[in-house]
């Protein structure tokens, strides 16, 4: 597949600087993002079971409230 079919070609079928920049930036968005998560989710771990209870989680629930799942009661 080409490049042309994204629209990220100079016009000479080489990609472009700003094409390249996009997808540098969606990749250094994930990886912070990522990092925030996991430093949430070290954070809440390091967290006695009041201090959980007091906030209003559960240990099993950590994972998915950092990665903002909801789950119906």
């Amino acid at each position: 597949m080409s490049h042309a079919a994204y629209g990220t070609t100079t016009g000479h079928g080489a990609p472009s600087l700003k094409g390249s920049l996009s997808v540098f930036t969606r990749i250094a968005g994930w990886i912070a993002k990522s990092h925030q998560t996991r430093a949430a989710e070290r954070h809440l771990h390091s967290m006695d079971d009041r201090q959980l209870t007091d906030i209003g989680l559960s240990r099993s629930d950590i994972h998915d409230f950092v990665r903002g799942i909801r789950h119906q009661n």
